[in-house]
């Protein structure tokens, strides 16, 4: 018997909970934005890239959560 795609577990897990990955996403994308904007050669460039690779690292991680349902060992 087919399933629908809303009663897959990992749907069910981001529909509970969609504010971290859609937080952290846009933040990442908005910080990259303001990199790339500030110019190459500035320090916020590089404080704005920083934090973006964070943020996109974070919410790569709450994707990863989404799909397994685990948590990396040792969190």
């Amino acid at each position: 018997m087919l399933r629908s795609f809303r009663s897959r577990p990992s749907v069910q897990r981001f529909l509970a909970a969609p504010g971290p990955v859609v937080l952290y996403s846009l933040l990442a994308g908005l910080l990259a934005w303001a990199s790339a904007s500030s110019g190459w050669h500035s320090a916020g460039a590089f404080v704005f890239g920083l934090l973006s690779v964070v943020c996109g690292l974070v919410a790569a991680q709450e994707v990863r959560f989404c799909l397994t349902g685990r948590w990396p060992p040792g969190w």
